[in-house]
């Protein structure tokens, strides 16, 4: 009886793995896709879009920021924003509806998205900046 002795990976079973574990390194330094604190580094300004209702928007918004509702953002955006480099700032009320949002922006391939969270805090926090000395 013959006892079969180990084999060493094939070369191809190498590449597999190398790949693999190049694929993992590379989504584990992937940035996260949740709510960030500041807008993405860019030198253009950002583009506000507001992904709330309608009603919502009317009832105040951030100048100048686009109305994009987040049940047809994958729909609308390219319209909006063809330049998929934009940098972009996504809000609702509290962040949960641009979250789902900036997940959808993702895999169309929008690199430059940011979730700003809820429309107060954002207001707040971009009206204290711009206050004059």
């Amino acid at each position: 009886m013959r006892i079969p002795s180990p084999q060493a990976p094939r070369p191809a079973t190498r590449r597999r793995t190398a790949t693999l574990c190049w694929a993992v390194a590379l989504l584990g330094a992937a940035p996260a896709t949740g709510r960030s604190a500041d807008p993405p580094a860019s030198s253009a300004a950002p583009v506000f879009i507001d992904v709330r209702t309608p009603e919502e928007y009317a009832a105040g918004h951030i100048d100048g920021a686009l109305l994009l509702p987040y049940q047809t953002i994958g729909k609308t955006i390219a319209a909006a924003v063809p330049d998929k480099t934009t940098p972009l700032v996504l809000y609702c009320t509290v962040g949960g509806r641009s979250g789902i949002a900036l997940k959808t922006l993702k895999k169309l391939g929008y690199r430059n998205a940011s979730n700003g969270g809820g429309y107060d805090d954002l207001k707040k926090r971009f009206s204290s900046q711009r206050k004059d000395p």
